[in-house]
């Protein structure tokens, strides 16, 4: 399952995405990534962060707009220590091989993911395609990693 939801998705992100049209919150995040394609180094961080972060929604079966506050702390989780089928060798996104983490991400790095995922769900609220921004203002990694 998790192979054929990768394979699903990962048209929507490639650097010259195919739509299908069928996964509106698929488009939304892709269209907000090639926002940031004018700075190539920011556009492959976003990518791999937001990209990883849909792929499990996609996985718990989450819509964006139906995405809670708990949803968000329990992938601040799962970022600690994701299941084993998730982590691989570093390999090119466009690799067939390629794994959404090497292992359980550090502090540095989850504060990182919230930094970016806080700014892609104000957009997305401040754009009208959420209603309310599920995102917490602020995350306490000391409980939570």
């Amino acid at each position: 399952m998790f192979n054929q939801i990768i394979l699903t998705i990962k048209p929507y992100f490639l650097d010259n995405p195919v739509f299908d049209g069928s996964d509106k919150d698929a488009i939304r995040l892709a269209d907000w990534l090639r926002e940031r394609k004018g700075s190539p180094n920011t556009f492959v961080t976003y990518r791999v962060v937001v990209f990883r972060f849909y792929l499990w929604m996609k996985f718990k079966k989450i819509k964006l707009k139906r995405i809670s506050r708990s949803d968000i702390f329990e992938y601040i989780d799962f970022m600690k220590k994701p299941d084993s089928d998730w982590c691989g060798n570093r390999r090119h996104f466009k690799h067939h091989e390629w794994r959404p983490f090497k292992e359980g991400l550090t502090v540095y790095s989850i504060n990182h993911n919230i930094q970016i995922l806080r700014q892609l769900f104000s957009e997305l609220t401040e754009f009208k395609y959420l209603r309310k921004n599920p995102y917490p203002k602020k995350v306490n990694l000391e409980s939570k990693v």
